[in-house]
């Protein structure tokens, strides 16, 4: 919690409308109403670990948020919620006009955006096409895009 000190030496409460932003490294910045002034806060703590065999990097944080970089360039960051934020990178479905291409080229691979928590649905998020995932737990897959569209649809 961010606090401040008065000329009195006296600890007061943080200002209102105020939130607090803490990069993956453990660094914070307190953000103040829509004038958007950071006040500086103390810093988390952080351990950095590495696998010599499989090249992943952990990083750790104090407030108990654990970030795993993969060699593939996949992310997973694990929050004390229990809130998983996984981004990988998944072969692009073929177009069309790809499908009807005899000979194929390697196929691209696209950004995914994962998050989920055993409390809520599980979202995926695929920026490039603009279209968003959203899976139920009884099955049902809800299936929008940046235009308003949707599709609702079972997974059974």
């Amino acid at each position: 919690m961010l606090v401040e000190q008065n000329p009195e030496n006296q600890v007061t409460s943080p200002p209102r409308g105020f939130w607090a932003t803490t990069t993956p490294c453990g660094t914070r910045v307190c953000t103040v109403g829509s004038t958007h002034e950071e006040i500086p806060a103390c810093a988390l703590l952080t351990y950095n670990t590495s696998d010599p065999v499989t090249h992943e990097t952990m990083l750790n944080r104090e407030d108990l948020v654990v970030t795993v970089w993969k060699p593939d360039g996949s992310v997973s960051i694990n929050h004390a919620d229990g809130t998983r934020i996984t981004t990988f990178y998944q072969e692009r479905p073929p177009s069309a006009a790809e499908e009807a291409c005899v000979p194929c080229s390697e196929a691209e691979k696209e950004k995914v955006v994962m998050v989920e928590n055993e409390a809520c649905a599980t979202v995926l998020m695929y920026p490039e096409r603009h279209v968003v995932e959203i899976w139920l737990a009884d099955g049902t897959v809800i299936t929008g895009n940046n235009t308003g569209g949707y599709q609702v649809g079972c997974f059974c």
